[in-house]
Protein backbone atom coordinates (compact mmCIF):
# COMPACT_ATOMS: atom_id res chain seq x y z
CA UNK A 1 0.00 0.00 0.00
CA UNK A 2 2.40 2.82 1.28
CA UNK A 3 6.15 0.87 -0.81
CA UNK A 4 8.01 3.57 -2.44
CA UNK A 5 8.59 0.97 -5.28
CA UNK A 6 5.49 -0.73 -6.19
CA UNK A 7 2.65 0.51 -3.64
CA UNK A 8 -1.08 2.04 -4.69
CA UNK A 9 0.78 5.52 -3.02
CA UNK A 10 4.04 5.37 -5.58
CA UNK A 11 1.35 3.94 -8.93
CA UNK A 12 -0.69 7.04 -8.17
CA UNK A 13 1.42 9.31 -8.01
CA UNK A 14 3.16 8.05 -11.41
CA UNK A 15 0.38 7.45 -13.20
CA UNK A 16 -2.62 9.67 -11.95
CA UNK A 17 -1.43 12.30 -8.93
CA UNK A 18 2.31 13.39 -9.18
CA UNK A 19 1.41 16.15 -6.47
CA UNK A 20 -0.31 13.54 -4.35
CA UNK A 21 0.15 13.24 -0.39
CA UNK A 22 0.79 10.23 1.01
CA UNK A 23 -0.16 10.26 4.62
CA UNK A 24 -0.41 7.32 7.04
CA UNK A 25 -3.78 6.21 8.47
CA UNK A 26 -2.97 8.25 11.96
CA UNK A 27 -6.01 6.09 13.87
CA UNK A 28 -4.28 3.18 12.73
CA UNK A 29 -1.01 3.95 14.23
CA UNK A 30 -2.47 4.83 17.51
CA UNK A 31 -4.23 2.57 17.15
CA UNK A 32 -0.93 0.17 17.48
CA UNK A 33 0.76 1.91 19.97
CA UNK A 34 -2.10 1.15 22.16
CA UNK A 35 -2.01 -2.47 21.45
CA UNK A 36 2.19 -2.41 21.89
CA UNK A 37 1.39 -0.59 25.48
CA UNK A 38 -1.34 -3.42 25.97
CA UNK A 39 1.29 -5.70 25.68
CA UNK A 40 3.49 -4.21 28.45
CA UNK A 41 1.55 -3.70 31.21
CA UNK A 42 0.24 -6.52 32.88
CA UNK A 43 -2.86 -5.96 34.35
CA UNK A 44 -4.29 -5.03 31.42
CA UNK A 45 -3.76 -7.95 29.69
CA UNK A 46 -5.56 -9.80 32.82
CA UNK A 47 -8.48 -7.44 32.11
CA UNK A 48 -8.69 -8.25 28.65
CA UNK A 49 -8.47 -12.20 29.45
CA UNK A 50 -11.50 -11.50 31.35
CA UNK A 51 -13.10 -10.15 28.92
CA UNK A 52 -12.68 -12.84 26.48
CA UNK A 53 -13.86 -15.34 28.80
CA UNK A 54 -17.10 -13.37 29.59
CA UNK A 55 -17.71 -13.04 25.93
CA UNK A 56 -17.06 -17.31 25.88
CA UNK A 57 -19.35 -18.14 28.53
CA UNK A 58 -22.72 -16.37 26.92
CA UNK A 59 -21.64 -17.21 23.12
CA UNK A 60 -20.51 -21.16 23.97
CA UNK A 61 -23.96 -21.98 25.18
CA UNK A 62 -27.32 -21.16 24.11
CA UNK A 63 -28.16 -21.68 27.84
CA UNK A 64 -26.33 -18.25 28.56
CA UNK A 65 -27.03 -16.75 25.61
CA UNK A 66 -30.27 -16.74 26.79
CA UNK A 67 -29.73 -15.20 30.12
CA UNK A 68 -27.46 -12.38 27.79
CA UNK A 69 -30.60 -11.42 26.45
CA UNK A 70 -32.47 -11.54 29.28
CA UNK A 71 -30.60 -9.48 30.62
CA UNK A 72 -30.70 -6.86 27.64
CA UNK A 73 -34.74 -7.18 27.84
CA UNK A 74 -34.42 -6.17 31.34
CA UNK A 75 -32.32 -3.22 30.90
CA UNK A 76 -34.17 -2.09 27.72
CA UNK A 77 -31.08 -1.97 26.23
CA UNK A 78 -31.82 -2.08 22.01
CA UNK A 79 -28.61 -3.64 20.47
CA UNK A 80 -27.87 -6.94 19.09
CA UNK A 81 -28.32 -10.48 20.93
CA UNK A 82 -24.99 -11.35 20.13
CA UNK A 83 -22.00 -10.42 21.69
CA UNK A 84 -19.08 -9.05 19.64
CA UNK A 85 -15.59 -10.50 20.55
CA UNK A 86 -12.92 -8.23 21.84
CA UNK A 87 -10.39 -6.96 18.77
CA UNK A 88 -6.98 -5.29 19.00
CA UNK A 89 -7.92 -3.53 15.52
CA UNK A 90 -10.96 -0.89 17.40
CA UNK A 91 -9.96 2.78 15.70
CA UNK A 92 -9.47 5.52 17.73
CA UNK A 93 -8.63 9.60 16.53
CA UNK A 94 -7.71 12.69 17.75
CA UNK A 95 -7.69 16.23 16.50
CA UNK A 96 -5.84 19.52 16.87
CA UNK A 97 -5.80 22.83 16.12
CA UNK A 98 -5.75 24.07 12.98
CA UNK A 99 -4.92 27.96 13.12
CA UNK A 100 -1.41 26.99 14.03
CA UNK A 101 1.07 28.81 11.39
CA UNK A 102 3.79 25.96 12.27
CA UNK A 103 1.24 22.61 11.41
CA UNK A 104 -0.09 24.09 8.22
CA UNK A 105 3.74 25.44 7.04
CA UNK A 106 4.26 21.79 5.25
CA UNK A 107 0.65 21.97 3.63
CA UNK A 108 1.33 25.38 2.60
CA UNK A 109 4.42 24.78 0.83
CA UNK A 110 3.15 21.89 -0.98
CA UNK A 111 0.15 23.94 -2.60
CA UNK A 112 2.40 26.79 -3.15
CA UNK A 113 0.39 29.10 -0.63
CA UNK A 114 2.21 32.16 -0.12
CA UNK A 115 3.62 31.86 3.92
CA UNK A 116 4.04 35.42 4.37
CA UNK A 117 -0.06 36.34 3.66
CA UNK A 118 -1.25 32.80 5.53
CA UNK A 119 0.96 34.35 8.62
CA UNK A 120 -0.83 37.86 8.72
CA UNK A 121 -4.35 35.92 7.94
CA UNK A 122 -3.87 33.22 10.65
CA UNK A 123 -3.60 36.47 13.47
CA UNK A 124 -6.26 38.19 12.34
CA UNK A 125 -8.68 34.92 11.80
CA UNK A 126 -7.58 33.62 15.35
CA UNK A 127 -8.78 37.19 17.00
CA UNK A 128 -11.97 36.61 15.15
CA UNK A 129 -12.74 33.32 16.18
CA UNK A 130 -11.98 34.27 19.81
CA UNK A 131 -15.30 33.74 20.86
CA UNK A 132 -16.52 31.38 18.35
CA UNK A 133 -16.70 27.46 19.18
CA UNK A 134 -16.01 25.78 15.99
CA UNK A 135 -15.34 21.82 16.95
CA UNK A 136 -14.29 20.75 13.28
CA UNK A 137 -12.27 22.12 10.33
CA UNK A 138 -15.56 21.03 8.27
CA UNK A 139 -17.55 24.18 10.74
CA UNK A 140 -14.42 26.53 10.28
CA UNK A 141 -15.28 26.11 6.50
CA UNK A 142 -19.33 26.87 6.42
CA UNK A 143 -17.96 29.86 9.31
CA UNK A 144 -15.50 31.41 6.55
CA UNK A 145 -17.09 30.91 3.81
CA UNK A 146 -18.65 34.28 3.71
CA UNK A 147 -15.31 35.56 4.24
CA UNK A 148 -13.50 34.42 1.39
CA UNK A 149 -12.67 37.15 0.01
CA UNK A 150 -11.34 38.15 2.84
CA UNK A 151 -9.21 35.30 3.55
CA UNK A 152 -8.20 33.71 -0.03
CA UNK A 153 -5.31 31.44 1.70
CA UNK A 154 -6.78 30.13 4.11
CA UNK A 155 -9.99 29.18 2.48
CA UNK A 156 -7.58 27.48 -0.03
CA UNK A 157 -5.41 25.84 3.27
CA UNK A 158 -9.02 25.10 4.57
CA UNK A 159 -10.28 23.41 1.35
CA UNK A 160 -6.70 21.24 1.04
CA UNK A 161 -6.94 20.39 4.49
CA UNK A 162 -10.80 18.79 3.95
CA UNK A 163 -9.43 16.53 0.69
CA UNK A 164 -6.90 14.99 2.54
CA UNK A 165 -8.15 11.80 4.51
CA UNK A 166 -6.80 11.79 8.31
CA UNK A 167 -7.89 7.92 8.24
CA UNK A 168 -8.74 5.22 6.70
CA UNK A 169 -11.16 3.07 8.72
CA UNK A 170 -13.78 4.72 6.84
CA UNK A 171 -12.51 2.82 3.72
CA UNK A 172 -11.89 -0.49 5.26
CA UNK A 173 -15.01 -0.63 7.12
CA UNK A 174 -16.69 -0.19 3.38
CA UNK A 175 -14.19 -3.04 2.32
CA UNK A 176 -15.58 -5.28 5.72
CA UNK A 177 -18.97 -4.34 4.38
CA UNK A 178 -18.35 -5.93 0.85
CA UNK A 179 -17.07 -8.93 2.01
CA UNK A 180 -20.11 -9.57 4.17
CA UNK A 181 -22.36 -8.92 1.13
CA UNK A 182 -20.23 -10.89 -1.61
CA UNK A 183 -19.84 -14.41 -0.07
CA UNK A 184 -19.01 -17.73 -1.29
CA UNK A 185 -22.66 -18.50 -2.34
CA UNK A 186 -22.60 -14.91 -4.04
CA UNK A 187 -19.32 -14.89 -5.91
CA UNK A 188 -21.13 -15.28 -9.47
CA UNK A 189 -22.57 -11.28 -8.59
CA UNK A 190 -21.61 -8.59 -10.93
CA UNK A 191 -19.89 -5.21 -10.12
CA UNK A 192 -22.97 -3.05 -11.06
CA UNK A 193 -25.33 -5.41 -8.50
CA UNK A 194 -22.10 -4.94 -5.91
CA UNK A 195 -22.13 -1.50 -5.94
CA UNK A 196 -25.69 -0.99 -5.37
CA UNK A 197 -25.76 -3.38 -2.53
CA UNK A 198 -23.08 -1.95 -0.74
CA UNK A 199 -24.76 1.68 -1.17
CA UNK A 200 -27.93 0.37 0.08
CA UNK A 201 -25.68 -1.14 3.28
CA UNK A 202 -23.19 1.66 3.72
CA UNK A 203 -25.29 4.45 3.63
CA UNK A 204 -28.14 3.78 5.72
CA UNK A 205 -28.27 7.07 6.72
CA UNK A 206 -30.22 8.27 3.94
CA UNK A 207 -34.08 7.86 4.09
CA UNK A 208 -35.25 5.73 1.04
CA UNK A 209 -38.95 6.54 -0.17
CA UNK A 210 -39.95 3.28 -1.37
CA UNK A 211 -43.15 4.54 -2.73
CA UNK A 212 -41.06 6.32 -5.18
CA UNK A 213 -38.27 3.98 -5.84
CA UNK A 214 -41.65 1.38 -6.90
CA UNK A 215 -43.07 3.76 -9.19
CA UNK A 216 -39.80 4.59 -11.14
CA UNK A 217 -39.48 0.76 -11.13
CA UNK A 218 -42.29 0.25 -12.57
CA UNK A 219 -41.98 2.76 -15.19
CA UNK A 220 -38.58 1.58 -16.57
CA UNK A 221 -39.38 -2.06 -16.09
CA UNK A 222 -43.09 -1.83 -17.83
CA UNK A 223 -43.30 -5.38 -19.24
CA UNK A 224 -41.84 -6.79 -16.22
CA UNK A 225 -43.82 -9.84 -14.63
CA UNK A 226 -42.35 -8.76 -10.95
CA UNK A 227 -45.35 -8.22 -8.73
CA UNK A 228 -44.42 -4.94 -6.71
CA UNK A 229 -46.41 -4.53 -3.19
Amino acid sequence: MSGKCSGVQTILRQNHMPNGIHIHCHAHRLNLVIVDVNKVIQYISEFYQIVSKIHSYFVSSSVTNEYYQTAQQKLAINTSSKLKPRSDIRWDSRCKSFLNYDLLLPLAKHIDCDQSHLFNEIQVLKQMLENKKLSSIAELYQHMKPLEQAFPRIMSMVQAALTIPVSSSTCERVFSKMNLIKTRIRNSMADERLGDLCILSIERDYEINFEQVNDQFSVVHKNSRIMLC
